[in-house]
């Protein structure tokens, strides 16, 4: 008999690992599956708002991203159109528990994260495939949500996403 988890979570990103971990945190199993072969190693994203901080807080990873971070009160960014620089300067309210930005990589929050699940019992993952047993996985959940009426709370939001492909005629 196969093994029944409450939640599959498809995508081992930044997002899909946070909402896995805080499923499995609220008392879900939770597997986590990704078809690439490993966690991508591009730092992609490397600006953590407190907005964002606030939600490592409440998971529980504020204190390792606070080891690994930079943190600062501003930031710049280039627009590409006038190829002009915009610094954005400490615009934090003073009560602010975090009157700061953490810069890091999301490749490293993932690291994170995954260091987190393997510290709770409850959650499993994530479970690394190439895109055929990704394609399995997705014509499974195509019949649990179309087949057997279960609901199915998201998938990744990449166009090419084999998941998102099998489940459009849901």
């Amino acid at each position: 008999m196969a093994e029944v988890r409450d939640v599959v979570v498809v995508g081992a990103g930044p997002v899909g690992l946070l909402t896995a971990l805080g499923l499995a945190k609220a008392g879900a199993s939770v597997t986590v599956i990704e078809a690439e072969p490993r966690i991508n190693d591009s730092p992609r994203a490397a600006i953590y708002f407190p907005t964002t901080l606030k939600i490592l807080d409440r998971l529980g990873l504020l204190d390792d991203t606070l080891e690994i971070a930079y943190l600062s009160k501003s930031f710049c960014f280039h627009l590409l159109a006038t190829r002009e620089v915009a610094r954005i300067v400490d615009t934090f309210p003073p009560d602010s528990p975090y009157p700061y930005n953490a810069h890091f990589g999301q490749h490293l929050l993932a690291q994170l994260v995954l260091k987190h699940f393997r510290r709770d019992r409850k959650s499993k993952g994530p479970f690394f495939a190439r895109s055929a047993a990704a394609l399995r996985m997705s014509r499974h959940a195509r019949s649990m949500r179309c087949g057997r009426g279960s609901v199915l709370f998201g998938v990744e939001h990449v166009r090419r996403s084999t998941f998102r492909r099998a489940l459009a005629p849901c």
